[in-house]
Order: C-alpha cells, then structure tokens, then sequence
C-alpha cells in the first residue's frame, strides 16, 4: 500500500518545504542506489568499496542538488566540525538533515543498529536531539510512592515530546542498502547514548519511507511573501556556518574537494 498523505512528523520537521524534501529524498536514494551498482559492477572486484563511495557521493550530492532551488533551505558546514559535504539545513524549523547508511545488508532492524565508528561529526550532531527516556529506576524513584512515580514519568514523558518539537536538530535520513538491495530508508530522531559502542536511542521513529509516494508541492511555498526569493548559496561569502542554534552557511555548494585519506579508513558514514 502506497501512502500520500504527510505524517505529523513530516510537518513538524521540515514545516512548508516537507513535500520538497520527501520528493527529493526519494528520489535521490534511488539514483544513488542505481550509480552505486555500476561503480560496483564496473570494477570488477569482489570487495564493495567502489559501491560504499558511490552511493555516499551520490546521496550528498544529490540530495543538495535536488534542494538547491527550493526557498527556506541552504546548505552549511556545522561550525568547527570536519565534513566534505555541505548539509541542508531548513531554516523554518532549524532543522539539519544528515544522511547514515545503516550496517548489517538489511539483516539488522534499523532500531538496532549501530554507528559502525563515532566520528567527531557524528557526534556533535546527534548531541542536538533530545534526551531519550531513562532507562532505569533510581533511587530517587524508589522513594516515591506509586501514584507519585506513575506522575513523575507522565510528565517526564510530556517533556520530552515538547523538547521532540524543539527547533534546532538533526534528522537522520537513514538508508539500509547494498549491492544485494535497496532494502529500506527513512527518517528519524536518534541521540547517540554511547560513543564508544555507536549505541543509538531513537527519540522519535525511525520511519520508513520507502512506501511513501511522491508528492506534487505548490509553486508557491507556504509561509513566504511575493518578493524575489534569494539563491540557495546566497548568504554564503557572508555568514559562518552554524553551530547549536543553526545558523545560516559559511560557503556555497561547490566542486568537492579530494576526501582525505584518513576518512576512507574510518568506517563512519560522515557527510
């Protein structure tokens, strides 16, 4: 079953530009896909390096390719931090988008997996969710009677839905592929709990979206007046990047420069 329709999530997080991105995301993990499995297939080689470069450049590129005209978004680098891709960020909801591809070829269920190695990149970015629910009781806990601990997670559990809406975050636009399959991709909020074991806590989804449908957006985006809209990279010689707060970009979209070396090595799905 196909779905149209938008999700609360989607509204929530990506505010008038949802059928914007929902179009573009889908349509850029399915050309990536296809241009990984030829870089596979023309090297000849039993390892999958050629397809894991690929589809990482494929689906950075493409995804900022896709958004450029789209008013509200610009791409940026997150202040201070190593990235050879740009990032969209949307400013309406201050929203950064961040692509992950998923280990394990579609065996692992996404709620499971785990970062292969955190990268500085990596957590910087997830630091901007939201704290997941506490995963045990306390002695604070202990001392409170059982109509005063069934409030206490109530409101604790409305808090965090309140800080779920919060502006200035990261969705994770992750993607479960190899070159056996596209076997799923969606979106979602996930906090890094431990750095070391690449252990993730989804605050909210994660939510396929591979069933979704295409949607066709209005000419005119909700929430901006008749003026002359600015360029995708227009503010990028004079703003610097963002941090915390997601500010506007330090640089425009340009060429890609050579990817280091060390990067190769890592393991992390860094942008």
């Amino acid at each position: 079953m196909r779905h149209t329709e938008f999700s609360d999530y989607e509204i929530e997080r990506f505010g008038d530009a949802a059928p914007f991105i929902r179009n573009a995301f889908i349509k850029t993990v399915n050309e990536a896909q296809d241009a990984a499995l030829r870089a596979h297939v023309e090297q000849g080689w039993p390892d999958r390096d050629a397809y894991s470069n690929a589809l990482r450049v494929n689906l950075n590129r493409g995804l900022l390719r896709e958004l450029k005209g789209v008013p509200g978004i610009i791409a940026a680098k997150p202040e201070g931090q190593h990235t050879r891709f740009d990032l969209p960020v949307i400013q309406q909801t201050g929203v950064v988008l961040y692509w992950w591809r998923v280990p394990g070829d579609g065996k692992t269920p996404i709620s499971e997996a785990k970062l292969r190695k955190t990268s500085r990149l990596q957590a910087h970015l997830m630091t901007l969710s939201p704290s997941s629910a506490e995963p045990q009781m306390t002695f604070e806990h202990a001392m409170m009677t059982e109509e005063e601990l069934e409030q206490h997670f109530i409101e604790d559990e409305q808090f965090r839905e309140q800080m779920s809406r919060a502006k200035g975050r990261t969705v994770m636009l992750w993607v479960s592929a190899s070159p056996d399959g596209l076997f799923d991709f969606g979106w979602g909020d996930a906090e890094l709990v431990n750095e070391d074991t690449g252990e993730l806590a989804w605050t909210r989804g994660p939510y396929s979206i591979k069933n979704l449908e295409t949607i066709a957006p209005t000419l005119k985006v909700i929430g901006h007046d008749d003026k002359s809209l600015d360029r995708f990279d227009a503010d990028a010689e004079h703003e610097n990047g963002f941090d915390l707060s997601i500010r506007s970009p330090d640089e425009q979209v340009s060429s890609e420069e050579q990817q280091d070396a060390d990067e190769q090595n890592t393991g992390s799905e860094d942008s």
